[in-house]
Formats: structure tokens, sequence, C-alpha cells
């Protein structure tokens, strides 16, 4: 709830799709990715909720101090 991630709007629940306009396709994918933006601005597709009333968004994480 503090960290970088929540701050740019992630919440609990949400499903992680892109990191960079990247397809990621499970944990590891989605480390590898942040880790190769480490220090800049980290854009996510993110789906939130399910169904027909889930929506996709784009959300960015900046790097901490900025």
């Amino acid at each position: 709830p503090d960290g970088r991630a929540a701050a740019a709007g992630i919440q609990p629940g949400d499903i992680i799709l892109e990191v960079n306009r990247q397809p990621v396709d499970g944990v590891e994918s989605l480390r590898s990715a942040v880790r190769a933006s480490a220090g800049k601005p980290t854009l996510l597709l993110v789906r939130r909720g399910a169904g027909r009333d889930g929506q996709d968004l784009y959300v960015t994480v900046r790097p901490a101090g900025r």
C-alpha cells in the first residue's frame, strides 16, 4: 500500500498485462521487464475487474524520488 505501484493507482486484484507495451505472461516476465526499466518511468497496461465490467487502463509507475 505504500509502494510506487500503489501511488500510481495499482489496486489489489489488478492484472498486469503489459510492461512498456510488451506483454507479460507471469510473475517472472513481469519482474524481468520491470528490472529492465529500472530508474525510468514504467508504463503498465492493467486489467481492472472481470467479465463485461472489466476495463483495461494504462498506469505509469515512476521511480522513487520523481
